[in-house]
């Protein structure tokens, strides 16, 4: 994969909303498979499930997630500004794309998601013996991954704000940065010559620099029969 692509995604994924919409949309087809098992299997159901029996469980997924998902963001809130008092906004910047934090708040919403759908499919008539048993075996199993991520992300969120754990962090993306740096010093490029003369090029916005893409430097320079000096290494203002 083109790494131009393979940075993009990584900046994509510290997103905070795009975890929760993958989620999202894969509720949904979890919803539909149940639909689907229906018309491949109609009477593949050994267990005949009531209406009402799920309708129930799955309205009590849906009130609870819904005051979780709330509760979750409310929390991430808190943390998020302790650390933003507390330390430099490139520390912000890291403990924000927590991942423990992001996967919980997808499994709340996307369980939220879920228990909609199957609420709105079986008032409806949309399901039937199979797709009933098959829906009622994926609520059980999204209570088992909410109640594991539920405990999980308690445990991180307690710490998530605190000055000890943001500077773990940090240290901890420092340590691979540096490690990155000790075995391409130059990112594959050469040393730079002493007396450098020529044009400099200075950025349009203010910032850090986040990324150096050699090859395609190393291809125009080659194409226009120039030397480029990168004066600027990644993480420089």
């Amino acid at each position: 994969m083109n790494k131009k692509i393979c940075f993009f995604i990584s900046r994509l994924r510290e997103r905070l909303w795009v975890k929760p919409l993958v989620s999202s949309l894969l509720s949904i087809a979890v919803a539909l498979f149940a639909r689907i098992a229906d018309s491949y299997y109609p009477h593949a159901a050994v267990i005949r499930l009531s209406s009402d029996s799920l309708e129930t469980l799955l309205t009590i997924i849906s009130a609870s997630m819904l005051v979780m998902a709330v509760f979750a963001v409310g929390s991430m809130l808190s943390a998020y500004a302790s650390v933003s008092s507390a330390a430099t906004p490139r520390a912000f910047a890291i403990v924000i794309t927590d991942d423990v934090s992001q996967y919980a708040l997808s499994v709340f919403v996307g369980a939220f998601i879920f228990s909609i759908i199957g609420l709105v499919g079986l008032m409806n008539g949309f399901y039937q013996d199979t797709g009933r048993l098959v829906l009622f075996l994926i609520t059980m199993l999204v209570f088992i991954i909410v109640i594991l991520s539920f405990v999980r992300w308690v445990d991180n969120i307690a710490r998530l704000g605190s000055l000890g754990n943001t500077i773990a962090k940090v240290e901890a993306v420092a340590l691979t940065a540096l490690m990155r740096n000790r075995k391409l010093p130059r990112h594959g490029g050469i040393k730079s010559p002493d007396k450098v003369t020529g044009r400099v090029l200075y950025a349009d916005t203010v910032g850090y620099l986040q990324r150096v893409d050699m090859r395609q430097l190393q291809a125009t320079a080659e194409a226009y029969q120039l030397i480029v000096n990168v004066k600027a290494m990644v993480g420089a203002r």
